[in-house]
Order: C-alpha cells, then structure tokens, then sequence
C-alpha cells in the first residue's frame, strides 16, 4: 500500500474553531492538508486515523495566515528592526510589509538578507530616504538624504519585491524638508508608472506636528 493510500492527508488540524472570512461567526471543523496546501475541511474527529499527522487545535483559533501591512525587519541593520520570522510565520503571519526599514543605499543587502532568506513573505515599502532606518530614525533630516534617480533605479530592478514608497513625515524627522520629501515619493512613483506603466503606492506615516502645508 502506497503512502497515499494510507494516509489521504499529510496534515490534519483538528479540534479548533475555523475563522472563515466568508462567515460571521467562527464554525467547527477540521483542516486537512495534503501536499502543502489544504485539501478539505472535513467533520470533527472524522479524518483522526486518515492522516500522517494531527495537531491537536482545540481551545484555540484556526485562521488563514494572516497579514501585517506594518513592520520593521532589517533586524542588526536597524535600530528597531525584528526578525521576520518572529513576527512572520512564528506568529500565525504569511506576509508581511516592511514600511521603509531599507533605502536604495541598503535595499540589495536587504532583500539578500531578508527578502531571500525568510519563511515568511516580505514585501517591502521603499524609504524615500536613501538610508532607510539604518542612521537612525531621522531619515530625512539632511538635504542629501533622498537621491531619487537611485531610488528609481532600485524599483525597477525589483519589481516584484518593492510594492510601494515609503516616506515618514514626522516633523521630528524631516528637519527643514517640509513637504519635499513627499513630494519627491509622487515624483519617484509616477516616474516608475510612467516606465512600466503600473501603479505604485506612497505610504505616508505621519507622526508628531507634520509640517504646515502652506
């Protein structure tokens, strides 16, 4: 008897309370994987002795992997960084956003690093700033710190990878900037569009006291 026949599913999940996007309330059931993905969400206890592995879920939630659109994991390159499997698949999260810890200057080693090396997805929000967070978290105090033709460059060198620009216009970051920054993430994401014709989106964090818009 082959393996597949004795075992329909490699993975069974059992006794937990399914988080279903589609429904209002969380329903019984149980998860069956085969081959990395799941293959059907059967009766309680009906699959127990079909599969070559149970996790025992009950008292707890079982969720499609979840989404973090807000992280900093360029962990020893930055000051606040975190690993991006901690905070990824260790914690229930299949992808997740990193919001602008790499800029042009860093971005390769970055996606080496971290892109390339973790479980867990990671798409990445390119700082304005050519430093990202790895001078600290005034990013954009200085008038050289946004080199935009670099910038450019480093998203359509990885466009799968980078899904958008980040700029932080904190005052207590931004120095004399004002609106500048900001301003050159437009100009930087509508020339990537103009030259591949896709739209690229601009996170904007905004802390204490942004600047006066006039």
């Amino acid at each position: 008897m082959s393996r597949a026949e004795q075992y329909p599913y490699d993975l069974v999940v059992g006794g937990g309370l399914l988080v279903d996007p589609g429904r209002s309330a969380p329903v019984r059931g149980d998860v069956a994987v085969r081959d990395g993905r799941i293959e059907a969400v059967v009766t309680p206890g009906s699959a127990d002795d079909r599969c070559a592995r149970f996790f025992d879920a009950r008292g707890l939630l079982v969720a499609p992997g979840l989404v973090d659109l807000h992280t900093h994991v360029y962990d020893g390159r930055t000051g606040l960084g975190t690993g991006a499997d901690a905070v990824g698949v260790g914690a229930g999260v299949t992808t997740l956003v990193d919001a602008g810890s790499a800029g042009s200057d860093s971005f390769a080693h970055f996606a080496e690093t971290v892109v390339a090396s973790s479980d867990t997805r990671v798409l990445s929000w390119l700082n304005v700033s050519r430093h990202g967070l790895t001078r600290g978290t005034r990013e954009l105090a200085g008038s050289d710190d946004v080199h935009p033709a670099a910038t450019v460059r480093t998203i359509l060198g990885a466009p799968d990878t980078v899904r958008g620009v980040k700029v932080r216009m904190s005052r207590s970051v931004l120095g004399d900037n004002g609106l500048e920054p900001l301003r050159a993430a437009k100009r930087i994401t509508a020339e990537v569009a103009a030259a591949t014709n896709r739209t690229l989106p601009v996170m904007v964090h905004v802390g204490n006291a942004p600047p006066r818009t006039r």
